[in-house]
């Protein structure tokens, strides 16, 4: 069994509504993409727009994690942003199933500008705010892969 380990500090939480509002948006704005056949990175991007900054840690967190390269077999990586009292970051997870289909996370990527460059609560909080929304999108992605992959068959 693998097991997530983040490399901040945990605490106990409940989800938050604010948390609850990025999972869901960040979701649906991937089912747009999908249903638009678009990458979801440029997706985003042209939903962004107007905001360099939020635009600006997509394009790293993208380029960070190497988005465009190709990945292994039965891999899928899975995008999302959040903004959380002026903290933005993107998450990016690159995940597959194993033989029992149990879902393995084998990178998690965060890109977080701080703003106001002062470290604390909301940092911590953005750093966990849109790693859900990323593994979700991951495994959409590596679903809506393998019912392509099934229906051609």
């Amino acid at each position: 069994m693998n097991v997530l380990s983040p490399a901040h500090p945990t605490r106990p939480t409940l989800l938050s509504e604010r948390d609850a509002a990025t999972f869901f948006r960040e979701c649906f704005i991937d089912e747009l993409a999908r249903a638009a056949w678009r990458d979801p990175v440029q997706y985003r991007r042209e939903l962004l727009a107007d905001s360099p900054r939020l635009r600006g840690v997509l394009d790293e967190a993208a380029r960070t994690a190497g988005w465009s390269r190709p990945l292994p077999e039965g891999h899928a990586r899975g995008i999302a942003l959040s903004v959380t009292r002026g903290v933005v970051a993107a998450h990016v997870a690159e995940v597959s199933l194993d033989g029992d289909a149990a879902a393995q996370v084998h990178h998690m990527l965060a890109v977080i500008d701080r703003g106001d460059g002062v470290p604390g609560l909301a940092q911590s909080d953005a750093a966990s705010a849109g790693a859900a929304a990323a593994i979700a999108n991951a495994m959409a992605a590596l679903q809506a892969r393998l019912s392509l992959q099934g229906a051609q068959t």
